[in-house]
């Protein structure tokens, strides 16, 4: 775990070079001690450094790597965040059919997260904003904005029954660009001047 932790110091603190080599003694660490939770984390944290270095082609394997062993571990929680971060890889290739993929994967998991079984009730409505923040802009790649604004329109719900004033700001500009491309600038200026 100190090289993970080491790894991850290094992610933060701006060294990939760094980040990366401390991350890959993890990964063999992790596999020598046939440590599945800790070879997720350590491919998840891979997944990270080269997701902010801008290479989806490494980063992409390192998360599908990662969303193996949680499922194998029926880690739901770990499984919708690596789910939301392979289908933002997606996303940029651009492979928007394969990041709604992922969306749905992840959508199905979260609907059997059961609170307080599983996961505080916040924290199901938490995942489930975020996936379907993450369904609108793959509708607005793929080029079908009404089916984005209504996607965004339930984002909007759930981040507002959260007071996630982050979430909300975000998704409050997003279905404003919707709405410009579909011809309602009043609402969505509504909207850009209430992310603000």
């Amino acid at each position: 775990g100190v090289l993970l932790n080491l790894g991850a110091l290094y992610l933060g603190a701006g060294q990939p070079e760094q980040a990366e080599a401390h991350l890959q003694e993890a990964r063999q660490e992790a596999e020598q001690a046939n440590d599945p939770i800790l070879r997720a984390t350590v491919f998840d944290k891979l997944g990270d450094l080269y997701l902010k270095a801008a290479q989806p082609q490494k980063a992409l394997p390192a998360y599908q790597e990662a969303l193996t062993f949680w499922q194998a571990q029926a880690d739901a929680a770990r499984m919708i965040n690596t789910l939301l971060n392979i289908s933002t890889i997606q996303l940029a290739l651009p492979q928007p059919r394969a990041a709604l993929t992922a969306l749905d994967e992840a959508w199905q998991v979260v609907q059997t997260m059961s609170p307080p079984v599983t996961a505080t009730e916040a924290t199901v409505d938490l995942l489930a904003a975020r996936i379907l923040s993450r369904r609108g802009d793959v509708y607005v790649a793929l080029a079908e904005p009404a089916e984005a604004l209504t996607i965004y329109q339930e984002a909007l719900t759930q981040w507002r029954a959260l007071n996630n004033t982050e979430g909300l700001s975000g998704v409050l500009v997003a279905l404003g660009r919707a709405q410009m491309t579909l011809n309602q600038a009043t609402a969505g200026i509504a909207n850009f001047n209430e992310a603000l």
